[in-house]
C-alpha cells in the first residue's frame, strides 16, 4: 500500500522539521551540559528521524537501502550493549535504550522486508509483527504525548523558547512513535 501523496509530503516535512529541533538541541550551549547519554539518544533520534523521512519521502530513495541498513544496525547495536552495562548516576533510563533497540529493529525490518519505490511498501513478511509494532508504538505515541502535556503544565509561565526546548524530546517521540505505528498499520 503506498502512502497517499499529500500525507507523504507532510510526513516528511514533519520528520525533517523535527530532525532541524534535535540538531539545534544538539548545538545549543546547554547541551554542553548534558551527559553524554543525552547527547547519545540525540544523535540516535536524528539519524531515526532521517530514516523515517527517508522511507516517506514521496522523491524516492535517496540514499541506498543497504546504507539505511547499516545506520539502523548500529543505532541497535549500540543502544542493545548501552542497556547491559550497569548504570551510571548521569545515564539515561534503561526503558529509554531499549527504546531504541527496538525502533531500531522496527525500521530495519520495515527497510529489510518491504520493498520500496517512492513511498510504496509492499506486505510485511509476518503481519503479526506488524500489527505488534503499530501497537506498541501507537501506546508510545500516546504516551509521550501525555508526557509531553504534563511537561508543558509543569512550566506555564516560562517564555516561549525554553517552553520549546523542555518541549521537544518528548513531542518529538510523540509524533517518531506515531509515525512509526502509522507506517507499519499501511503496511498491512
Amino acid at each position: 500500500m503506498s502512502i497517499p501523496g499529500p500525507v507523504a509530503w507532510c510526513l516528511l516535512g514533519l520528520f525533517l522539521l523535527l530532525a532541524v529541533a534535535v540538531v539545534i538541541r544538539l548545538g545549543h550551549h546547554e547541551q554542553a551540559a548534558s551527559t553524554s547519554a543525552v547527547r547519545q539518544s540525540d544523535v540516535a533520534e536524528f539519524l531515526l528521524l532521517l530514516a523515517m523521512a527517508a522511507s516517506v519521502s514521496p522523491v524516492g530513495a535517496p540514499i541506498p537501502r543497504a546504507g539505511w541498513q547499516t545506520v539502523l544496525l548500529l543505532v541497535t547495536s549500540w543502544f542493545a550493549v548501552a542497556a547491559t552495562r550497569p548504570r551510571s548516576p548521569a545515564g539515561m533510563s534503561r526503558l529509554t535504550e531499549l527504546h531504541h533497540v527496538v525502533s531500531a529493529v522496527a525500521m530495519f525490518y520495515m527497510a529489510t522486508v518491504m520493498p520500496h519505490g517512492g513511498s510504496v511498501h509492499g506486505h510485511p513478511a509476518a503481519p503479526l509483527l506488524a500489527v505488534a509494532m503499530a501497537t506498541y508504538f501507537g501506546i508510545d505515541g500516546i504516551r509521550s504525548m501525555v508526557v509531553a502535556v504534563r511537561t508543558e503544565r509543569r512550566w506555564p509561565n516560562l517564555v516561549v523558547v525554553p517552553r520549546l526546548r523542555r518541549l521537544s524530546r518528548p513531542a518529538c517521540r510523540a509524533v517518531m512513535s506515531l509515525g512509526m505505528a502509522y507506517m507499519s498499520a499501511i503496511a498491512l
